[in-house]
This record gives C-alpha cells, sequence and structure tokens, in this order.
C-alpha cells in the first residue's frame, strides 16, 4: 500500500506519459516501441519508490514495523514486475485498439516485440535492483553507465575478434527463429533463474545494511 500510493504521487507524470504513448501510436509510430516503452517506464517508476525509503532516514523507521528485510526485498520485486506487467498490459490494449480502428491487423512482428518487452521487467529488476541496493540511487546510476560502457566494450571486442564464431552464431539464431516456442520457453526459465539469484543478493545486502 505504501509503494502504492508513492507510485500514486507521480499520478500526472504517469498519465503524461500514457497521453505521449495515445498520440505516437495513432501518428502511425512503432507499436512494438510503445509497448516496450511502457513497460519499461512502469518498471522504473515503481523502483523510484526505494528512493523515497532511503530519503530522511525512513529505512530506520520502515524497519523499526514488523516486517523483515527478506520481505522488504520480496515485496519490491513483486511491486516492479506488476508496475511493468500493468503498462506491459495498456500498452499491449492501445496499440491492438488503434490498429482495430485503423483496420491494421495485429502483426506476428508486433506480438513477438509483445513479448520480448513482457520479459522486461524480469531482467531489468534482475539487474537494477540490487545494485539500487547496494549503492544507493545516486550512486546507482553511475555504475549502471559504467557497467553499460564496459559491456559495450565487451561486445565491440568480441565483435571484432570472433568472427571466427560469427557464422556458427547466425546459424544457431536461424535455428531459434524457426522454432519461437523453445526460444520462449528458453527465455523465460532463463530470466526467472537470474530472477532467483538476483533476489538472493538482494537479501544478502539488505541484511548486511545498517540504518
Amino acid at each position: 500500500m505504501k509503494d502504492l500510493r508513492l507510485t500514486m504521487m507521480q499520478k500526472n507524470t504517469l498519465l503524461m506519459v500514457g497521453i505521449i504513448a495515445v498520440i505516437v501510436v495513432i501518428g502511425e509510430g512503432d507499436p512494438g516501441f510503445v509497448i516496450t516503452y511502457l513497460t519499461f517506464i512502469g518498471v522504473l517508476y515503481t523502483m523510484n519508490t526505494l528512493s523515497y525509503d532511503g530519503a530522511d532516514n525512513g529505512n530506520a523507521f520502515l524497519f523499526s514495523l514488523p516486517i523483515t528485510r527478506a520481505g522488504y526485498v520480496m515485496e519490491k520485486y513483486v511491486f516492479g514486475l506488476l508496475g511493468g506487467s500493468a503498462m506491459w498490459l495498456f500498452g499491449v490494449a492501445l496499440a491492438y485498439t488503434v490498429n482495430a480502428l485503423k483496420n491494421v491487423p495485429f502483426s506476428e512482428e508486433i506480438m513477438m516485440n509483445a513479448f520480448v518487452a513482457l520479459l522486461m521487467p524480469v531482467f531489468v529488476l534482475a539487474f537494477l535492483l540490487p545494485i539500487e541496493l547496494k549503492f544507493g540511487a545516486e550512486k546507482a546510476r553511475i555504475m549502471i553507465v559504467v557497467i553499460s560502457c564496459l559491456l559495450f566494450v565487451v561486445g565491440m571486442l568480441v565483435a571484432k575478434t570472433g568472427k571466427s564464431i560469427y557464422p556458427a552464431l547466425m546459424a544457431w539464431f536461424g535455428k531459434i527463429e524457426e522454432r519461437p516456442e523453445l526460444a520462449a520457453g528458453a527465455s523465460m526459465a532463463a530470466g526467472i533463474a537470474l530472477l532467483g539469484v538476483s533476489c538472493r543478493i538482494s537479501i544478502g545486502i539488505m541484511n548486511k545494511k545498517e540504518f
């Protein structure tokens, strides 16, 4: 209830995000992009509650209540997944409605983009939540930029030095495209496993923090 009320304090901003999404879809924008964008915004806005909790020594008061640190961490994951899923549903409903009004079919490409966007809250939370719990909101932003740059550099190095494996990778991706149900199942399994590992790390971080 606390996190829901904190998120609703930003309802005007969320309303503006929704209006922009409607304008983009109506104005011949990419529905797949809009679904992904709204899902990402939903996760980020629910994660903003971590900043509110830490403000003005709020965690010290919060943990004087009958809640556990493990329960607190689990709630953040669940709330983030719910927030991202709610915005995903809004994005899918918006895209489907606008396409129906325009007599444009809801293509397989849009459905694939929607599925990928549905997995986004899992991977974003698994990556961002432990970092923000460990370093705080401000330092976490710096850490995320640094990690993103490192991943980009590693990707560039692999792309330049791994030309010998490139044909094999392309062949592997081609096989995946032929069996999308296997790719979907593997992605979901990987997301759940990653989320479990991330949750254990986050609980360990919270247990070591002093307020």
